[in-house]
């Protein structure tokens, strides 16, 4: 529930009568509304969304003009993913409180949601007006602009944040896209400097080294590439990068270890980069158990991320879990050879045994540690080599690691 809901909370519990004093004296509908509001904002906060939706339409009924319940509609219908309803309860809320913050907030949300982004700036030009000095009002407002493609201004909302309160990494990371989609590289790299001496990162370091480069600061970009190393040695990008630029001042790559990676990527949850990494260590690997634990962990942290969506999609296509592999692959871009697989399994057809992460399907008759992909797709070779009988082990074997797919069953009937 967000910071308003719980605001509220405490000030309508503030001022609630005590069960002897509410016994004395008559029903007040403008009381009765406030405990019915508070009432449905603790089911909201349980998850009792319905629950809450019945008490709040009570509460309406004594108080149809306040914002404050309409504002708790809005927050409810949100949370449950109807945005139609919660941008009406939200506009309402604001039409009766145009100067409230947090109801500026929710509409500014809901419009940007549902693609009304002039709409989204104007709530928050509102809401700069009401609060000056919160910081995090001008970096929302900072954002909108942004997506509206105006980053002259969006650089200067950025800039008023900072003063006001000094920027995070991250907000600091979307204010260096600014600087250098507006061109300015000078400012860019005194950014990333900043940025490094609060918060070393690979990234960053590497950022700096290719605005060095366009700006013709060799030495500079070359020392940059190597701190990226130093952060982060598994850092393709910046290997490359370097090699480029002094091929004889680039470290040999490191060594991997996928049971390590694994155990780094576990213990720094917020780090992609590491667990796509990883991902794809331990699916080269062939440790498809350590791979099912950080894909299952990425897609809960990380949804929607393309390269963990096209590692997960390999996974499951070892697995034979073409359903969730086909819904990892939409909406991504890539993974031809991913694509093909699954159709040929979908169609019957003989596919290729080549996968970007985990290389050279197994199906050779020297491979035992086969994932139930290649036990499958060995079973089809004897097949088409009339060894029926060899061909059925195959499948069972494969029916050992995926025992509830359709395609292994149908060969099997």
């Amino acid at each position: 529930m967000r910071a308003f809901t719980f605001a509220l909370l405490v000030a309508v519990l503030g001022t609630s009568l005590t069960p002897e004093a509410s016994a004395q004296v008559p029903q007040d509908p403008v009381l009765t509304a406030s405990r019915l509001l508070v009432r449905g904002m603790t089911r909201s906060f349980l998850g009792d969304y319905d629950g809450a939706l019945a008490l709040f339409d009570q509460a309406l009924r004594l108080q149809p003009d306040d914002a404050a319940i309409h504002g708790a509609i809005a927050e409810v219908h949100e949370t449950q993913g109807d945005l139609n309803q919660a941008s009406f309860y939200a506009e309402r809320a604001l039409s009766l409180a145009p100067e409230g913050p947090e109801h500026l907030r929710l509409a500014s949300r809901l419009r940007r949601t549902t693609g009304d982004l002039v709409g989204s700036l104007e709530a928050l030009d509102t809401l700069v007006g009401v609060r000056p000095r919160e910081s995090a009002a001008h970096v929302e407002r900072a954002r909108v602009l942004v997506a509206l493609e105006q980053r002259g201004e969006a650089r200067a909302a950025y800039a008023l944040a900072d003063d006001l309160a000094p920027l995070p990494t991250p907000v600091l990371g979307e204010l260096l896209e600014v600087h250098i989609d507006l061109g300015e590289l000078q400012e860019a790299v005194s950014l990333t400097e900043r940025m490094l001496s609060a918060e070393p990162a690979a990234p960053v370091a590497l950022t700096r080294g290719q605005i060095l480069v366009q700006l013709g600061r060799t030495e500079e970009a070359i020392e940059s590439m190597q701190l990226a190393l130093t952060l982060d040695p598994a850092n393709q990008e910046a290997r490359e990068a370097l090699a480029e630029l002094a091929p004889e001042a680039t470290p040999e790559p490191p060594a991997l270890d996928p049971a390590a990676m694994a155990q780094e990527a576990e213990e720094n949850l917020r780090d992609v980069g590491l667990r796509v990494r990883a991902l794809a260590a331990n699916l080269s690997a062939r440790d498809f158990a350590t791979a099912e634990r950080l894909l299952e962990d990425g897609l809960l942290f990380f949804p929607g991320q393309q390269a963990l969506a096209m590692l997960g999609a390999e996974l499951r296509l070892h697995q034979l879990r073409l359903e969730e592999a086909r819904d990892l692959l939409e909406g991504v871009g890539g993974g031809a050879a991913l694509r093909d697989l699954l159709q040929a399994l979908e169609s019957g057809s003989e596919p290729a045994v080549q996968l970007p992460a985990t290389g050279s399907l197994r199906t050779g008759a020297d491979a035992e540690d086969r994932s139930p992909l290649e036990w499958l797709l060995r079973g089809d070779a004897l097949e088409r080599q009339g060894q029926d009988a060899a061909a059925v082990r195959s499948w069972r074997r494969a029916l050992e690691g995926a025992p509830d797919s359709p395609l292994l069953l149908s060969r099997l009937q």
